[in-house]
């Protein structure tokens, strides 16, 4: 599929506010690609794609629920794959396979994985999960240091973003991913 309809499909199955983010995250995640020397075409794609199951999950997860169920099989030791406000990640994945026909798997993966990280994540994933954490509308504290360590050092990045979406979680009482606090400590030890 090409991006022009990949963005008209996307257009029209996304809320025009996640639409929009999107579109930013696609901006971002090529910027940080051409720093990071990644395949411009292939980022775009992954960062369009990167939400594509959000706010439809229940239509997607009735639609393709032999699949997630062998996806569940493949990640039986994921906690996070419980957590409803993670599960647009995963359908993602199949969502970008089956009806947008990407079988490129580091694709695949970066949409998986925008949310929560994983432990030994490439450089074109850090870039997909630094880019919908960065885009030009997020207005957090600390955004604005992420962004800059995201052009200089995307570990570095991923740490400080991780170190404030932890915080944020528990001074909300929020679930924290698993996957999230071994990606950080991970990276604590080369950072």
């Amino acid at each position: 599929m090409k991006v022009k309809e990949i963005e008209n499909n996307l257009s029209k199955m996304l809320k025009k506010t996640r639409y929009e983010h999107v579109l930013r995250v696609r901006d971002k995640a090529i910027e940080l690609a051409k720093l990071h020397n990644q395949d411009v075409k292939k980022i775009e794609l992954a960062a369009l794609l990167h939400d594509c199951a959000k706010n439809n999950e229940e239509m997607y997860l009735d639609k393709y629920n032999e699949e997630f169920k062998n996806l569940r099989k493949l990640r039986a030791n994921n906690p996070d794959m419980e957590n409803p406000k993670l599960l647009h990640c995963y359908l993602g994945r199949i969502v970008a396979n089956k009806e947008y026909d990407v079988d490129d798997e580091e694709i695949l993966d970066a949409i998986e994985f925008h949310t929560t990280g994983r432990i030994n994540m490439t450089d074109f994933e850090k870039i997909i999960y630094l880019a919908d954490k960065t885009e030009d509308k997020r207005d957090y504290d600390g955004v604005q240091e992420i962004r800059k360590l995201s052009k200089i050092n995307l570990n570095k990045a991923i740490v400080k973003s991780l170190d404030d979406t932890i915080k944020y979680l528990i001074e909300g009482g929020r679930e924290i991913s698993i996957a999230s606090v071994k990606v950080r400590n991970n990276l604590l030890k080369g950072v």
